[in-house]
């Protein structure tokens, strides 16, 4: 007898710290991605980041992985970024 098994999660996007990290995660799951972070326990433990040590694995569902890479690449190109004619409160 088999048992189904979830598919293991797909690396969309590689990380150097635990800013961006959140701040990629705040953006997918905004747009209805579960993320999930892998390497994490090496960031929180040592306050640095250089030579791939502190790098997080943005990781999402293996059926979610090309709506994940459509919107990481659209964000690269600027498409989300907010104007200059955006009114801030000071």
């Amino acid at each position: 007898m088999s048992t189904l098994q979830p598919a293991a999660p797909v690396t969309v996007h590689i990380c150097q710290g635990n800013s961006d990290a959140l701040l990629i995660k705040s953006f997918l799951e905004s747009r209805g991605i579960a993320v999930s972070f892998w390497g994490e326990a090496l960031r929180t433990t040592h306050a640095f980041t250089m030579d791939g040590l502190g790098k997080v694995k943005i990781q999402v569902p293996a059926t979610q992985e090309a709506e994940a890479r459509d919107l990481l690449a659209r964000m690269e190109q600027g498409e989300f970024a907010l104007g200059d004619d955006i009114p801030v409160d000071e």
